[in-house]
Formats: C-alpha cells, structure tokens, sequence
C-alpha cells in the first residue's frame, strides 16, 4: 500500500490543483514500479477532497481508471487550527 498525504486546509491556490494532480500520477507511477496492492491520496482539506471527486473532471476519472483512491480524513478542531496557522505561516 502507498499512501500520499495532501494537508492543504482551505481554498486550492495557484499551483495547488496541479500539484494534486502531479503527486497523485507520482503515486501510480511509484505503486507500477514497486508493486504495490492499493494506492491511496489521503485529503485532509473538503475543497481539495472536492476538486478531486467533480464528476465529469478528467482528474477524476482518471484517477479512477488508475484505481488511486480518495479518502478523506476528517481532522480535529485542534489539528485543523494548527494546519490553518502553518499554512498562514508559509504565505508570509
């Protein structure tokens, strides 16, 4: 199994949609070459989960047809506060 954590809490900025779309191919590429059984992008931000599952978008079905799965991770009022000030932190 291989697993790419993206932690983006908020709004997809600039890069940001692309930079999803590049990790989650590096992840099917990395999961050919090592053999791995299940490939997952694990999204801890609701926008980031959402651009990832629009229907009709070809990342989504992309993503799909390379069997990398979206899972959500539901975070704490504390964890989402602290990501929320690191995230603050590096925009300064």
């Amino acid at each position: 199994m291989l697993v790419e954590a993206y932690a983006r809490v908020g709004a997809l900025r600039g890069g940001q949609p692309k930079k999803l779309a590049t990790d989650a191919f590096k992840l099917a590429w990395a999961g050919e070459k090592l053999g791995a059984q299940r490939l997952i992008i694990a999204i801890a931000g609701d926008e980031a989960d959402a651009y990832l599952r629009r229907p009709g978008a070809w990342l989504t079905a992309a993503l799909h047809d390379a069997k990398i799965e979206v899972i959500h991770v539901p975070l704490t009022a504390d964890i989402r506060d602290s990501l929320t000030q690191a995230q603050a932190r590096q925009y300064r």
